[in-house]
């Protein structure tokens, strides 16, 4: 015959001290859900909505700015439509020298006027409400001139709204001044506003300008031999065979140390340097320099040119 442990309770005192032990942790269970830090319940009996604390708000904000500002593909959903926050707005760049009238991207030519066209779109399906644009040039670029004109400082446009797949054109017309070759880069960068959201969101664009030849050319002449105390005369032949003007042009020459100057024509400035305000297209232009070497010159020696574009 089996038998039966109950502490010597009946069968109604264990249904009852069962049910006081459920109370007691369905209790403790609420006041780790609610109880405030000064162990204060609030009324149970309304269903009014927790508010929560400022510091639990600002850190979610932080995480959707640091998943965006990293490039994180997010997913937002409003009034029935989702978008990905980084392809709301789209961006292109045509960049030409401004001789060129195809609108297609053609390579640009160090000291010609260039004409970059930054084309805005909105590709998101619904309104914008706001929309500005920054656009970050290299410091090769020597801008003439913006169409519109900037509205704001650090070549920033507020556009205001932009209609679903509408779109939008600025124009950057200036200068390159960098090396060849070389490579400099435009960022842009579009923060906007969708109608259904009350938050900003960015989209950086980066567009490369390679820079691979000159809109000059040049070339040197030289004797192949000499001796010391031998006048010898060196030219310099610049060329712009482009379809364009090049302004403020220097051309350096190149020569051994123990070169001693006797004349030149055009006359010569100081460091072996001579400056052309302007070159016009399809021109040339001849520059001597005629001198010898220094009696205890000896061995080979390099003469050459180098073209520079003044700011």
């Amino acid at each position: 015959m089996g038998s039966c442990l109950n502490n010597g309770m009946n069968k109604k005192e264990r249904e009852a001290h069962a049910a006081k032990a459920k109370e007691e942790t369905i209790e403790k269970e609420l006041r780790c859900i609610y109880e405030d830090e000064s162990g204060v319940m609030p009324d149970l009996s309304t269903l009014e909505a927790p508010t929560r604390s400022w510091r639990k708000t600002g850190l979610a904000a932080a995480g959707i700015l640091l998943a965006l500002s990293a490039g994180i593909s997010l997913w937002l959903v409003a009034d029935g439509f989702r978008f990905r926050a980084s392809d709301y707005v789209k961006i292109s760049v045509i960049a030409r020298p401004v001789e060129v009238e195809e609108e297609i991207s053609q390579p640009l030519l160090p000291g010609l006027q260039s004409r970059i066209a930054v084309r805005y779109e909105n590709v998101g399906g619904g309104q914008i409400s706001s929309l500005s644009l920054r656009v970050n040039l290299p410091d090769a670029f020597v801008a003439d001139r913006f169409v519109p004109e900037p509205t704001a400082s650090g070549n920033t446009w507020e556009l205001g709204s932009l209609g679903e797949n509408s779109d939008g054109l600025i124009e950057l017309y200036g200068t390159l001044l960098g090396d060849v070759p070389s490579v400099q880069k435009i960022q842009i960068v579009a923060t906007y506003r969708p109608a259904n959201f009350s938050s900003e969101f960015d989209t950086i664009a980066l567009f490369e300008l390679t820079l691979d030849e000159s809109a000059l050319t040049l070339g040197v002449g030289a004797p192949d031999k000499t001796s010391p105390g031998e006048e010898v005369e060196l030219s310099f032949e610049l060329l712009n065979p482009s379809r364009g003007a090049v302004e403020n042009v220097e051309l350096a020459a190149v020569v051994p140390e123990g070169f001693l100057a006797l004349q030149s024509e055009p006359p010569i400035g100081e460091g072996f340097l001579w400056k052309i305000p302007r070159m016009e297209a399809h021109s040339k232009a001849v520059f001597t320099l005629s001198g010898s070497m220094s009696a205890n010159t000896r061995g080979l020696h390099d003469v050459g040119g180098r073209v520079f574009l003044a700011r």
